[in-house]
């Protein structure tokens, strides 16, 4: 009902558009009615004066299955006695459907709006209750079917592919005696056996790596203590160095630099002693060694024997901002890793130069720039100077700097590099300070 009374107001609305035109008479065109029948996604036919006018099934009209003359009882009852709306039963062989017509007056004329509705509502029903009965049946046996392939596709599959993946778990955790067992003759027969034989290899494999790496971790010690050792003894020769020539010039101090000199050259042999010590053993990893220092102090202390060697050459200057140097944490790594950074800097420069140390207060945190005017370092080499063994150096280990980063983060700190080619290098050291609890 609420269709056909839509499709009258869609009737009266193109009625009254018409008469704004000059046209007095409105034409109904046929595109109006096929308009209608695909808003409202069912077939409409409209009849004018008990007449067909149009429909959107023509064809049935034109082939005389139908009359294009309306039904007598039907125009009776909208013409003549007034009613709304009129719903008959109409069947076409075993074809049976149901019409709604509905009336619509224009000035002397009366159009008739004609709706059918195939099937009555026990042939849907008795459709609905087939198509019912024919889903469920399907469905259960499918379900049925999809149980039994489950279970076979469990039975053959998904067991032994569950035997694997605790397999697998347990050779990622390390066991590598693990073994599945598999008696069908299938396709996952081959993929257990490969399984089992790459667990032998890898076994076989482990025992070849860590021979392998046994024999790499002698090597890389071997060049560690070479290097840890090599440093040390450059400020011991420039002592030794030093002594012979204030004694060659007959200097009036030679008694006191005598004493200075070798009081470094002691404590730079217990150094080394203590490297040596620390390498003895390869398995015990020197833990830091935390203590309250004044950094200051520190680097005055390796700046000495430098200052009192190289001063003909070298320009040594130690600035600072603040007054407060006190750092909590292990002096001795703290010392390797300065002096790395400064016996570098020392070979970077060729003839004479300057190497300036600037100390500095950042709030809860202290820096250390270290820069010199040597020969600097290329562009492509700034951002691999911290990996171990890279070196610009001909003959360097590539352990030094390696070293340095590693000691500064023990340290929970940062170290960064600045070099421009030719113009020299600045080592950039932040330390948190850290205060006692």
């Amino acid at each position: 009902t609420s269709r056909a009374y839509f499709a009258r107001s869609i009737l009266h609305d193109f009625i009254s558009l018409q008469e704004q035109t000059e046209s007095p008479t409105p034409e109904m065109p046929e595109d109006l009615v096929f308009w209608i029948s695909s808003t409202l996604n069912n077939d409409v036919n409209l009849f004018k004066n008990g007449r067909l006018l149009s429909s959107s099934r023509r064809e049935f009209f034109e082939t005389g299955l139908f009359s294009e003359m309306m039904d007598g009882e039907t125009y009776f009852r909208l013409a003549w006695q007034n009613q709304p709306l009129v719903v008959n039963r109409r069947a076409f062989g075993r074809y049976s459907y149901q019409t709604l017509t509905i009336p619509y007056r224009y000035q002397q004329d009366t159009y008739f709006l004609n709706l059918p509705f195939p099937f009555e509502r026990q042939e849907i029903s008795r459709a609905r209750a087939e198509l019912f009965e024919f889903f469920l049946f399907t469905s259960v046996f499918f379900i049925l079917l999809i149980a039994f392939l489950v279970a076979t596709i469990k039975k053959m599959v998904v067991l032994p592919i569950n035997q694997l993946i605790r397999a697998t778990q347990e050779v990622s955790l390390g066991n590598l005696d693990v073994r599945v067992e598999h008696q069908a003759r299938d396709e996952l027969k081959s993929l257990v056996e490969g399984f089992n034989n790459m667990v032998e290899n890898l076994k076989a494999h482990e025992k070849e790596l860590a021979e392998l790496s046994q024999r790499v971790a002698w090597t890389e010690m071997a060049r560690k203590v070479a290097h840890e050792i090599k440093n040390p003894l450059t400020p011991i020769q420039l002592s030794a160095e030093h002594i012979l020539k204030v004694h060659a010039d007959k200097h009036p101090d030679f008694d006191r630099v005598l004493q200075e000199s070798i009081s470094y050259i002691i404590s730079e042999v217990e150094n080394l002693r203590r490297i040596a010590g620390e390498f003895m053993t390869i398995a015990r990893d020197s833990g830091t060694i935390k203590t309250r220092f004044d950094l200051k102090e520190l680097v005055q202390e390796l700046l000495r024997p430098f200052q009192q060697t190289l001063t003909d050459r070298i320009s040594f200057s130690l600035r600072q901002s603040g007054h407060d140097f006190e750092l909590l944490g292990d002096r001795g790594k703290m010392k390797v890793a300065l002096r790395n950074i400064l016996i570098n800097a020392i070979e970077a420069i060729k003839g004479k130069g300057r190497i300036e140390i600037n100390l500095k207060e950042a709030g809860q945190e202290l820096v250390v720039e270290i820069k010199d005017n040597g020969c600097g370092i290329q562009p492509e080499m700034v951002d691999r100077i911290f990996e171990p063994y890279f070196s610009t150096k001909e003959k360097g280990t590539g352990l030094g700097l390696a070293i340095c980063k590693r000691i500064v983060e023990e340290h929970e700190g940062s170290i960064r590099l600045e070099s421009q080619q030719g113009k020299g290098t600045r080592v950039i050291i932040t330390l948190p300070r850290k205060q006692p609890e």
